[in-house]
């Protein structure tokens, strides 16, 4: 084991290998239909006829399908681990190339790499997860690795992604307010922090804390639930508080410094020109 990992526990060791092991699943498992959606857009980018587009499910399904029987012999050739980690980097690699794609040609290839890249990522993140965990642990472990990758997690992680945004929306808000009357980016993420940035915090605080409360439900799944929604809306609480203002800070998005540069170029009144001088 890497000297970077030696002062972990054995326990939260195998809470972080459950999480990476998860999210890999899940990308597997939402790839799979997740370009049913973009079809028809896909179809007119691409200038596609119908039964070309169709190849970009076809494409995966089948790799996937194919990729799946050799898995068990290329983990004894290879090893498990190796094996793991060179495929979730080729599911990445294909799903970024997937993006930059120009031509039907081009997706279609791409899917097929996605396919075979992510067909390993199921049974490998169980038999890791089985690996991990001792016998008496394993139906705990499986039970987490099956809420992850449930469809019925989606809607809790869009509800806490969007409360998020919309946090970040509101303290964006005021940066752009408090930029048109200062010209000072910096001090303008400084008074969206303390006034606004106060707001969000006391009305996520509230609802994250509210909803932590359904964890002590007597019914399994309201409290399963309601711990995962308490944890992706205290995630993207901390996210738009922090990521938000970095960001913007660090790469100065031309639509605030418009608003910068106007305030500028904005007369000053009287008696403020009076006191600056």
């Amino acid at each position: 084991m890497s000297h970077r990992f030696a002062g972990l526990s054995p326990k939260v060791l195998r809470m972080l290998v459950t999480v990476c092991a998860m999210t890999a699943t899940i990308m597997q498992a939402l790839d799979t239909t997740i370009a049913n959606v973009a079809l028809p857009y896909m179809q007119g980018s691409l200038s596609a006829s119908l039964d070309q587009i169709n190849w970009v499910l076809t494409s995966y399904i089948v790799a996937a399908a194919i990729m799946t029987a050799p898995i068990g012999w290329l983990a004894d050739r290879f090893g498990r681990k190796k094996l793991f980690v060179t495929c979730v980097a080729g599911f990445t690699v294909a799903s970024l190339l997937c993006a930059l794609a120009q031509n039907i040609e081009q997706i279609v290839l791409f899917r097929l790499l996605q396919g075979m890249a992510g067909a390993a990522l199921v049974p490998l993140s169980q038999s890791t997860l089985l690996d991990a965990y001792t016998i008496e642990e394993r139906g705990s472990a499986m039970a987490v690795w099956g809420i992850g990758v449930n469809v019925n997690t989606l809607p809790l992680v869009t509800v806490g992604v969007g409360f998020g945004i919309d946090y970040g929306l509101y303290i964006m808000s005021r940066i752009i307010e408090e930029i048109r009357v200062n010209g000072d980016l910096d001090l303008s993420i400084r008074e969206a922090l303390v006034t606004s940035g106060k707001a969000v915090s006391f009305t996520a605080v509230c609802m994250v804390a509210s909803t932590a409360l359904w964890g002590f439900s007597n019914i399994r799944f309201d409290a399963i639930m309601g711990s995962l929604l308490a944890i992706w809306m205290f995630i993207s609480f901390v996210a738009s508080e922090t990521l938000t203002p970095v960001l913007i800070s660090y790469f100065r998005p031309s639509f605030i410094m418009r608003e910068a540069a106007r305030a500028k170029r904005r007369p000053q009144p009287a008696a403020t020109a009076a006191a600056a001088s």
